[in-house]
């Protein structure tokens, strides 16, 4: 309710009894908003929230409210993330409420959750790679690239970094994005669908390069920003196809071999389900989140050979993250699109 109330400049508020939110809150943020917009009703707090989401053009749940009229946490969130979008250049404007790494992961989440694409197509998405001369538009798994891309130009388009900013480069890794702190941004397979099932992936998933992990940590800290969501697999094999003739179409020379000889299962969409900040503010936190399981140093694979036969290079060891454990320690933030709170 604080930040909602900082994003306009109205008076803070808090929760009420039974900690329920002010109408008020709302209130005040329709009337900086929305002063003269007629599709604001303010009859009742639930038609408060539902025509707000209107206006603010985000995702509306009968879910999102109960008995009493009080609006739960995931309908004020949809609310903060709309706002946020609608006012532009956040960091200009809610600088009183990201003065610290736990506010400011939670406001690239909010950020993150109002101006994502719901739906990740894999063709379209290995296309606006390629357009664009970024990385991934060839590799398997295209959703990682293609999330990270399009974070980073949300947080880009919606803040205002200090200059000069904070130090994102540690040998050859540089970490995506920089504000007041540094975070990195990746993208998790929660759930995968294979034709009519649905079922749980692994909860454990890659981040980066340990040493480079350690250095920035030790030095001012590290982020991370994961968007974990539902994909659909090609078990028909048409994506992969397709994605192989792509390729085969651009470079002129077939696609590199993996190194176990077996082709793994494209994907050929992902669904975002939520985003979540980690933070690990230095050494102490990041033992003692290892301690705990929530972040382990892993040896790598080979990456695949270059020629049939051939020796892939090796790669360094990256730190894992254990989702379930982490979302228990180290997570600062977390936000879900509504439409698919069934699926989570």
């Amino acid at each position: 309710m604080t930040r909602i109330a900082a994003l306009t400049d109205a008076p803070r508020e808090w929760l009420g009894p039974g900690s329920k939110e002010h109408k008020s809150a709302l209130l005040n943020l329709a009337h900086n908003l929305f002063p003269h917009d007629n599709r604001i009703d303010t009859s009742s707090k639930h038609r408060l929230g539902a025509s707000l989401a209107e206006a603010l053009n985000v995702p509306w749940s009968s879910d999102f409210t109960a008995t009493g009229q009080t609006i739960k946490l995931p309908g004020l969130n949809a609310l903060l993330a709309g706002t946020e979008r609608h006012l532009g250049r956040l960091g200009e404007a809610v600088t009183d409420a990201v003065g610290t790494p736990e506010a400011e992961g939670d406001a690239l989440s909010a950020a993150l959750l109002a101006s994502m694409p719901v739906h990740w197509d894999g063709r379209q998405a290995v296309e606006w790679l390629a357009r664009r001369s970024l990385r991934g538009s060839n590799d398997l798994e295209w959703q990682g690239f293609y999330g990270e891309e399009r974070a980073k130009a949300i947080l880009n388009a919606s803040f205002s970094p200090k200059v000069p900013g904070p130090i994102r480069s540690y040998g050859p890794t540089v970490f995506d994005y920089g504000l007041s702190w540094v975070w990195d941004i990746k993208v998790h397979t929660a759930f995968q669908t294979d034709g009519a099932s649905i079922k749980r992936a692994s909860d454990v998933m890659v981040l980066n390069d340990e040493r480079a992990v350690r250095a920035c940590v030790d030095e001012q800290g590290l982020g991370f920003l994961v968007v974990s969501g539902q994909a659909t697999m090609d078990h028909t094999g048409e994506f992969k196809a397709w994605h192989d003739a792509w390729k085969l179409n651009r470079s002129g020379r077939q696609a590199a071999p993996s190194n176990s000889g077996v082709s793994r299962t494209r994907k050929t969409a992902f669904t975002p389900l939520q985003v979540d900040a980690y933070w690990v503010p230095d050494k102490l936190a990041l033992e003692a989140a290892i301690l705990a399981g929530q972040l382990t140093p892993r040896a790598q694979g080979r990456q695949a050979p270059k020629i049939k036969g051939g020796p892939g290079a090796p790669r360094p060891p990256k730190f894992d993250m254990n989702i379930v454990k982490a979302n228990n320690g180290i997570r600062v933030a977390s936000y879900e699109w509504p439409e698919q709170e069934s699926l989570a």
